[in-house]
């Protein structure tokens, strides 16, 4: 499981929330 899926489960819906903390994840990551 990546950070991306694991937030997802935390958010539920994968709010815009969730995406912008996939964002900085990948920024992160890169």
């Amino acid at each position: 499981m990546n950070k991306w899926q694991l937030y997802c489960r935390i958010e539920d819906d994968c709010s815009e929330v969730g995406k912008t903390f996939h964002t900085m994840f990948e920024l992160q990551d890169s």
